[in-house]
């Protein structure tokens, strides 16, 4: 079921938009940024309704150490992802992002086909992406400012630590 659901969510739309993007650039180039603006905005509009549907359960996850140990987990991520990340500037700040993060929808169909029983699932998640993005803003903003002095974009070259 979760491989079902991860290829259905995840891969083909990842595929779809490879060989849209392979066999009609012109296409893919020009349709990109509404489709970005209409997912995001969807996203958006989603994540919100969600959230406020589940502030109680979420609300009900602080102050029994959950709230604690995904803040740990979350800045453990950050930190190994960027000490693992090699020298590449870049490379770090994605590793360390991609670390300290998780595909919600995936994490919730782990979590429900193992656990059907349990309650608060959705709620555990949502507290997870919420302080994830609390948590790495700053480190976002840090690596900006970093890179912003940094070699050009396209320049993998450059080293630093």
């Amino acid at each position: 079921a979760v491989a079902k659901l991860i290829l259905i969510a995840a891969v083909l739309p990842l595929l779809a938009g490879m060989v849209v993007g392979a066999l009609l650039p012109g296409t893919a180039n020009r349709i990109f940024k509404p489709i970005r603006l209409t997912a995001n905005l969807l996203l958006v509009g989603c994540v919100l309704a969600i959230v406020w549907a589940s502030m109680p359960a979420i609300l009900g996850l602080i102050g029994d150490g959950t709230l604690a140990a995904i803040g740990v987990f979350i800045i453990v991520g950050l930190v190994v992802g960027h000490l693992m990340g090699g020298p590449v500037p870049t490379d770090r700040a994605v590793l360390a992002l991609s670390t300290a993060s998780r595909h919600p929808g995936i994490a919730i169909a782990m979590a429900t086909a193992n656990y059907p029983d349990a309650r608060g699932i959705t709620a555990a998640v949502l507290l997870y992406l919420l302080m994830n993005l609390v948590l790495t803003m700053p480190y976002v903003m840090w690596q900006k400012r970093r890179l912003a002095g940094a070699a050009p974009a396209g320049d993998r070259t450059t080293a630093s630590t």
